[in-house]
């Protein structure tokens, strides 16, 4: 299965063959043997990279898992790259400075909107989230810009491609 591993704004192509006894990872073209195993608590986990481990806590927050290792901690989205791909496309390129349709990547529920309509946002700004399948997901700001209008609610199921906002 093919991968679009995001962590702390660095994205990585990840691609999981499962084997007999393990994983073979293939991270951005580098390939990796992997294992893991659950520890006493849901949220701990031992990872085998290439024979060296590594105890992580793995804690969801906001659609993401916050990863903990030696005491960093780092922000990580996983998405298959088809959801990886849908994300980009329902994102609207900056075309110079014209309106930007920002689309429902996949149906789900809005759970909450962080702007207003007149507001300026930066690249990157999150917008709202919404659920799809359990799972939380953050839409951001592909450009700066100012909401022109928002076109969705709360608690508002929507379908795929619906336009959420506009950006001016």
């Amino acid at each position: 299965m093919k991968y679009s591993v995001m962590i702390n704004d660095h994205r990585f192509a990840v691609d999981v063959v499962e084997r007999a006894d393990h994983l073979q990872l293939s991270i951005d073209g580098k390939h990796v043997e992997a294992d893991w195993e659950w520890l006493t608590r849901d949220r701990d986990m031992s990872l085998l990279l290439d024979g060296r481990s590594y105890n992580l806590i793995i804690e969801p927050e906001n659609g993401q898992l916050q990863i903990y290792y030696g005491g960093e901690r780092f922000d990580c989205l996983v998405e298959d790259t088809r959801l990886a791909e849908l994300r980009r496309l329902a994102g609207a390129a900056d075309n110079g400075g014209g309106e930007a349709k920002i689309k429902a990547p996949m149906p789900g529920l809005i759970l909450r909107k962080f702007v207003t309509a007149g507001q300026k946002v930066a690249k990157g700004d999150r917008l709202l989230i919404i659920e799809a399948m359990k799972m939380e997901n953050e839409v951001k700001a592909p450009r700066d810009g100012v909401v022109k209008s928002i076109n969705c609610d709360e608690q508002e199921a929507v379908d795929q491609g619906k336009i959420l906002l506009v950006l001016a």
